[in-house]
Order: C-alpha cells, then sequence, then structure tokens
C-alpha cells in the first residue's frame, strides 16, 4: 500500500460516494434554534394552562391567533426535531 493512495474499495462499493456530511457548526446552530423553539413551546403549553384557569388573563386579539401560533409552534418544533434526528443518523 501507498501512503498517497487509499486502498481500493470493494467491487461492489465502487463508484459510491458517502453522503455529505453538515459541518459541526451548522448542525450546533440548529441544535439551538431547536432548544429555543421547544422552550418556546414550553412556555405556549404552561400559557395555555395559564389561561384555562383565568380566561381574561393574557390573551391575544384572537383565539384564532392563538391556535395558530401555538400550533406552528408545535408544527415548527417537531419538523426541527425531525430535521437533527436525520442530520445525526447521517454523521
Amino acid at each position: 500500500m501507498n501512503g498517497d493512495r487509499p486502498a481500493p474499495a470493494p467491487a461492489g462499493l465502487r463508484g459510491l460516494t458517502p453522503p455529505a456530511r453538515p459541518a459541526r457548526r451548522r448542525l450546533t446552530v440548529l441544535e439551538g434554534i431547536t432548544s429555543a423553539v421547544l422552550l418556546a413551546v414550553v412556555l405556549a403549553l404552561g400559557w395555555v394552562i395559564v389561561v384555562a384557569h383565568e380566561p381574561d388573563a393574557l390573551r391575544l386579539p384572537s383565539v384564532q391567533l392563538e391556535v395558530v401560533i401555538f400550533l406552528g409552534l408545535l408544527l415548527l418544533a417537531v419538523a426541527l426535531v425531525s430535521l437533527l434526528a436525520v442530520l445525526h443518523t447521517r454523521r
């Protein structure tokens, strides 16, 4: 074996390239964003509990807006956690 060249790939694996790995910095930033969104979901759940016990306290202009914001946060959290899971399995 020559130190300058890697060993040849087995016949069945020739032509296949490994998947591109995301940069660690990019993954760390995505983890930070995901953590912030998950914290926002926890705070939103606490807000839902408070509003359930005190209907006149801490309300947004409309119930529809409250539902859209809450469901948007949940959807974003699920999407980010799923994306991170896929990226971590490709490392």
